[in-house]
């Protein structure tokens, strides 16, 4: 069958906006009213569509391609429906309209992630249209409340319906986008994330008038415990993926560099390497995805400038290195405050992981990837923030991130740099590249 790729992004973008024009902003979600629209795109499909979620404005859509005989454990396509909110004072587009101009569908999602929800349903269709036999079963999954942990998506259907999203492997969001690396193009697969950590620590102290305070109060024990963890500092933890990463980066460049670029896994020559990182941007990301992270992200004490609260309280975003447990962190950061009376607590936690750069899914990936641009370097890539494919991950699914995205002409900073972010857009032209990439990875991983 010969595809006409330019009518595959008519559609694409038209499916694309039409997503967009579903408000599904988190919270609160109403992802069902996505799903709604799905269902009957993937019957058509004989995907045998159903829809379940904790609540009925809180639905996921699951779907499957079956093999007749299989020959592979199945492959999973995920995305999620929902996105964070979008102020429409700060777009120059109002950001639900899904606007199709310039070549570009605009609006929140066009990106995260309801962009991968349209590339992966468009890559089946086209596998569908031709004809092809699937020689294992092939899932389309788009799912609820990713931007607000998952509980209520891929979380509550992995306790109740596991039985629907079980694979061997997956696709999702996370990665697949590209940067450039010395004059070549890297896409960069995600083939880890980091676990989560989420603390509350709480003081208490005398409460009272303020204009006769104690020598110590709640709030003084509070931030001088704060002062102690964001001065301790986090050793070096290199997992294999950054190892990886690293070299095929540092082999791109010249002798000096390349040097310079390899000291990053170096205790002694670390902080020698992320200074030479020019961009405070991509100098934070590097040094993320080498560290635990902990992040102040709340805190909570009075109401009343001149009365002292006898209760305090903050918040820690904490990010921990696949091998380095939430239990470790937690441990971490009590050992550092209880001295100066603060208690501690978790708010959620997940762990972290890893998966091969060397599985049948990764190599496919590659084999398809140079088949498009034999310059390429497919290179793998640990997140230092976390998706839904954590909760596959720990029941044994092999799920990699990778929903192509290439840097355009004029571009100076990668793609995901929009992500979450005002005037959130992706060209049509980026859809068709995503679109045809996914089409011909299930052409050569999954059909007969």
């Amino acid at each position: 069958m010969e595809i006409n790729w330019d009518k595959v992004g008519e559609q694409a973008a038209e499916l694309l906006a039409a997503l967009i024009r579903i408000n599904t902003s988190n919270p609160p979600g109403n992802e069902a009213a996505a799903c709604g629209f799905l269902k009957p795109i993937y019957a058509r499909l004989g995907l045998e569509p159903v829809l379940l979620g904790p609540e009925p404005s809180r639905q996921s859509i699951i779907g499957r391609l079956k093999a007749q005989k299989p020959e592979g454990e199945p492959l999973l396509l995920l995305s999620h429906l929902d996105t964070v909110p979008a102020d429409a004072k700060e777009w120059s587009k109002p950001p639900f309209a899904g606007a199709i101009e310039g070549g570009e569908v605009w609006g929140r999602g066009a990106l995260d992630c309801k962009n991968a929800t349209a590339v992966e349903l468009t890559a089946l269709k086209l596998f569908v249209e031709a004809g092809h036999q699937p020689r294992r079963d092939i899932i389309l999954a788009a799912t609820a409340d990713e931007e607000m942990g998952g509980e209520r998506g891929v979380g509550w259907l992995i306790e109740n319906h596991f039985d629907l999203l079980a694979a061997g492997f997956g696709i999702n969001e996370g990665g697949g986008f590209s940067v450039k690396v010395a004059g070549r193009e890297v896409f960069l697969c995600q083939t880890g994330e980091k676990g989560i950590c989420w603390i509350k620590l709480t003081a208490q102290g005398p409460s009272g008038h303020a204009s006769t305070p104690p020598a110590e109060t709640a709030m003084t024990r509070l931030l001088a415990a704060l002062n102690a963890v964001m001065r301790h500092k986090q050793p070096l933890r290199l997992t294999d993926t950054v190892r990886v990463l690293v070299d095929q980066v540092a082999s791109q460049f010249g002798p000096v560099a390349r040097v310079a670029a390899r000291a990053a896994l170096s205790p002694l020559l670390e902080e020698y390497a992320l200074r030479r990182i020019k961009s405070a941007e991509n100098r934070n990301l590097a040094r993320a995805v080498i560290h635990n992270t902990v992040t102040l992200t709340g805190l909570k004490g009075g109401d009343k400038v001149n009365v002292i609260p006898g209760e305090v309280i903050a918040t820690l975003d904490c990010r921990v290195i696949p091998g380095f447990t939430p239990d470790q962190m937690l441990a971490e950061v009590r050992q550092i405050v209880e001295p100066f009376g603060v208690t501690v607590e978790t708010i959620a936690t997940s762990t972290g992981g890893e998966m091969p750069a060397d599985s049948e899914l990764y190599r496919a990936i590659g084999e398809t990837l140079r088949a498009h641009s034999p310059q390429a370097i497919l290179a793998p890539y640990l997140m230092p923030g976390g998706t839904d494919g954590r909760y596959l991950v720990q029941k044994g699914v092999k799920v990699y991130g990778f929903i192509p995205l290439q840097m355009e002409a004029g571009e100076k900073e990668p793609i995901f740099r929009r992500f979450h972010g005002k005037d959130e857009r992706v060209s049509i032209q980026n859809l068709i590249f995503g679109a045809r990439l996914l089409y011909d990875l299930l052409v050569r991983f999954c059909a007969r």
